[in-house]
């Protein structure tokens, strides 16, 4: 993130700070967590959770297996690095952090999981702000839990998966609006009714993209994988291409092959090919980096542990559920809510139950978020964000007294760079501890189905490369 800035922070930003990141415990170039003696048994215990998400008996049960598997090991031989990686003992090293660079408070702006970091840090040090920003917002007490709601799991009560449905469906809302000439999966029919057609398609089979040309598999489509494929589109603000995109291709490929259709198929697939190549090629080229990193770093191959760092500090920092298997009641009762999307977003958190994952920190957060802080704390909500829902800005502004709520009518994953009235209006406050008025309300640049001017100029600026809050993500490109 911090190699990154000069090419997504604003140059008043760069002129005004030096930018200082810092690898939280357990992670990238910090001392690694480690729950397997290898890779071949981190590969053998993992297994059943190679799937987006499980469906049917025998994945479910592969499912649970693994995560029982995950939460022990990182309790037996992740110790005691997997027991102190809690967000409290973050904050406390960023304030080392923050004494070392001969600060006397606290510049921070953190998107996604680092929205929970500055409201952790801001509540343990509240007289040490001088202008926290936090962008994609995490509620925090959904985050941590009370023992009210210690029997729904962390990644439940997080809502990430009805935010994520509520953008698709507004996209293909939107869609509609615009007609076939702008959206092609209205050239079918009435979007919703195309999207509940390929749910009730890729539930009942799958569909496997073929190099037209050889004949390789190149992947089996099913309901997880399609809808892990449109998360990942929603994570950009141009969210609706891919949303639209998937749609139509896979609507097309569940329908038997005609003469009247083998054209319009073979397009489809073509584009589903071309699609998911594309993906490969950005997964190789991230490993590739894992394995020179291991390298220089002097390690005899890669061991790749974002699922086990992830793992480590979700799982010290909130309270769940006892077994992995009441994961199931809550995968069904969020797939009711947001189909799809809120099996995906639950069983991220399985090996999180409290049978599993043992290892405790005693030092982790679980006091209060309504601290007064020296410094108001400037809380970035993005209506349409697929993994931190705009109601967890709300959650946090409203229990944060010293708090301003920005909020911003943008897709995609965080707000920063969607506008210049957003990015302004963080930039701002970062520089000169100046909010924005109260009650604002931004409009991102990209708009579903909208051909509308960057506000940025003719060289916008690349986006934050975020990481989601799911198990081993990679950062956002683009």
């Amino acid at each position: 993130m911090a190699a990154f800035a000069p090419y997504f922070l604003s140059p008043e930003v760069l002129a005004k700070f030096d930018v200082v990141g810092l690898d939280p415990r357990g992670t990238n170039y910090s001392s690694n967590v480690r729950c397997f003696r290898d890779a071949g048994e981190q590969d053998a215990a993992l297994s059943g959770m190679y799937v987006p998400f499980p469906q049917g008996q025998e994945q479910t049960a592969a499912f649970v297996d693994s995560a029982w598997k995950l939460g022990r090991a990182c309790s037996t031989t992740g110790a005691p690095l997997s027991a102190s990686m809690s967000t409290a003992q973050v904050a406390r090293d960023m304030d080392v952090v923050r004494r070392a660079v001969g600060d006397e408070r606290l510049t921070f702006l953190g998107f996604s999981y680092g929205s929970y970091l500055g409201q952790v840090y801001a509540n343990m040090f509240p007289d040490r702000v001088r202008a926290v920003t936090i962008d994609g917002v995490l509620d925090p007490l959904a985050w941590a839990g009370t023992r009210a709601t210690a029997n729904i799991p962390v990644t439940e009560r997080l809502a990430s998966g009805t935010a994520a449905w509520r953008a698709t469906q507004e996209i293909l809302d939107r869609c509609g609006e615009a007609g076939p000439d702008l959206c092609r999966t209205a050239g079918i029919g009435e979007p919703r009714a195309v999207w509940d057609g390929v749910a009730a398609g890729l539930r009942a089979t799958s569909v496997e993209l073929r190099d037209p040309e050889t004949d390789e598999l190149i992947v089996t489509v099913d309901w997880p994988v399609f809808v892990s494929a449109v998360l990942g589109t929603l994570y950009a603000p141009d969210a609706y291409l891919g949303v639209d995109a998937l749609t139509w291709a896979i609507h097309w490929l569940l329908q038997p092959e005609t003469p009247e259709n083998a054209e319009i198929r073979a397009e489809a697939l073509a584009s589903l090919v071309g699609y998911e190549r594309a993906q490969q090629q950005v997964a190789a080229e991230h490993a590739a980096t894992r394995t020179e990193r291991a390298s220089e770093l002097g390690f005899a191959f890669p061991y790749y542990n974002g699922t086990e760092a992830f793992s480590a500090v979700l799982c010290t920092d909130s309270v769940n559920p006892r077994r992995p298997e009441d994961w199931i009641a809550a995968s069904a009762r969020q797939d009711a809510l947001a189909p799809g999307f809120g099996p995906l977003w639950t069983w991220g958190s399985a090996q999180c139950a409290s049978k599993a994952w043992t290892a405790r920190d005693e030092d982790a957060w679980t006091s209060r978020f309504d601290a007064r802080t020296s410094s108001p704390v400037l809380v970035v909500g993005n209506l349409w964000d697929p993994a931190t829902a705009y109601e967890g800005a709300v959650a946090a502004a409203n229990v944060l007294p010293n708090s301003r709520l920005l909020s911003s009518d943008s897709w995609g994953h965080t707000a920063y760079g969607t506008s210049a009235c957003a990015t302004d209006a963080i930039d701002r406050y970062l520089v000169g501890v100046e909010l924005p008025a109260e009650g604002t309300r931004c409009t991102g640049d990209v708009q579903p189905f909208v051909d509308q001017p960057m506000s940025r100029g003719a060289q916008p600026r690349a986006l934050p490369p975020v990481v989601p809050p799911v198990p081993g993500a990679e950062p956002r490109t683009s």
